[in-house]
C-alpha cells in the first residue's frame, strides 16, 4: 500500500549497518570526510565520524548535528559543513527546530531561553521565557508565523507567544481536558497543525488556535518525522528497533522493513531524495 515509502527505506542501509564564552557563528571548511563507493540504488556517498547527541534536517535537504559541547553544525546534502553555532553560556542545547530553514529555534531549558538563527546560523533574536512567568516548559516549537508554541507544565496549557511576550493563542488546562496529567517531551507544527507528543498518551493534535482535535494512539515515542509523499502525509517513527509509517488520513500503519537491523538509538531523517543516518558514532549521507 505504501510502495513509495517501502521502496525508500528498503534500500537505505545497503552498506551495513567549562569556560563560558560568547555565542559564535563561523563559516568553516569541510572536515575530514570519507567517500564511499557502492553500486547500490541507495548510495551512501559520505560517512562522517561524529559524537552527535542528535540530528535533524530541513526541507532544503540540509542536516543539523548537535554535539555534546552544545555546538550546532549545519551540513548541506553533499556532506559539506556550511556553518557552526555555539553558545556556552546558557547550559545544554536540548532542542533545535528547523521546520523553517530560514528561521531556526534553539531551546536552552536550564536558562529558559530561546535563541533564533537565520540560515547562516547568525543570531536574530532571543526570548527570555522567565519574563513570561512560565517556569516549567516541557516542549517548545516554532510556529509557521515565526512565533513560539510553548507547553507550560505548571498551568498545563499550550500557548503561542510573540517576541514581545504577548499571548496570541492559548489552550485550556489539558490535564482537565484529558482527565490525567499531560507530559509532552516535544512538539512540532506541520501544515498549520500542532503535534504534541506525550510518550504515555500518544501524539495529540491541535489546530492553529491551540484547540484540541484528536490523539494519534502511538505511544512511547521519543521523536518522529512527518513526510509529505504522493500518497499523503505520513508520520514516520521508530518502535522497538523497527521503522513504521502511519498514514495521517487513512490511519493505517505499515512497517518499513529494513535490510539490516535498525538499533534503538539510531537516528534517521529523510528529505526528498537524501537520507541522513546517525549510527554508532557515524553520520551517513545516502542518495535514495
Amino acid at each position: 500500500m505504501y510502495k513509495i515509502i517501502i521502496t525508500l527505506f528498503c534500500f537505505i542501509l545497503s552498506i551495513g549497518c567549562g569556560t563560558s564564552q560568547k555565542a559564535t557563528t563561523t563559516i568553516v571548511d569541510t572536515p575530514e570526510v570519507e567517500r564511499i563507493d557502492t553500486n547500490s540504488f541507495a548510495t551512501p556517498y559520505f560517512e562522517i565520524k561524529t559524537d552527535a547527541n542528535y540530528i535533524t534536517s530541513d526541507k532544503l535537504q540540509q542536516c543539523y548535528v548537535v554535539t555534546p559541547k552544545n555546538e550546532l553544525i549545519k551540513y548541506n546534502s553533499e556532506g559539506t559543513v556550511l556553518f557552526r553555532f555555539n553558545n556556552n553560556t546558557l547550559g545544554d542545547l536540548k532542542w533545535v527546530d528547523v521546520t523553517d530553514p530560514f528561521n531556526l529555534l534553539l531551546f536552552y531549558p536550564e536558562y529558559l531561553t530561546v535563541i533564533t538563527l537565520d540560515r547562516t546560523l547568525n543570531k536574530t533574536g532571543e526570548y527570555q521565557l522567565f519574563d513570561l512567568n512560565i517556569v516549567e516548559i516541557n516542549a517548545i516549537a516554532m510556529a509557521n508565523d515565526n512565533n513560539l508554541w510553548l507547553f507550560d507544565q505548571t498551568s498545563a496549557r499550550i500557548t503561542k507567544v510573540n517576541r514581545q511576550g504577548k499571548v496570541l493563542s492559548e489552550s485550556g488546562n489539558q490535564n482537565l481536558l484529558l482527565g490525567s496529567r499531560l507530559q509532552p517531551n516535544f512538539m512540532m507544527e506541520h501544515n498549520n497543525l500542532l503535534y504534541v507528543n506525550d510518550p504515555k498518551k500518544g501524539v495529540l493534535v491541535f489546530d492553529n488556535f491551540a484547540t484540541y482535535m484528536k490523539t494519534i494512539p502511538i505511544k512511547e515515542l521519543q521523536r518522529f518525522q512527518i513526510l509529505a509523499l504522493p500518497s499523503g502525509q505520513h508520520l514516520i517513527f521508530e518502535e522497538e528497533g523497527k521503522m513504521h509509517a502511519f498514514h495521517l488520513k487513512s490511519l493505517l500503519t505499515e512497517q518499513v522493513k529494513l535490510p539490516c537491523p535498525f538499533v534503538s538509538g539510531d537516528q534517521l531523517r529523510v528529505q526528498k531524495d537524501v537520507l541522513f543516518l546517525l549510527k554508532s558514532g557515524y553520520l551517513y549521507f545516502y542518495k535514495i
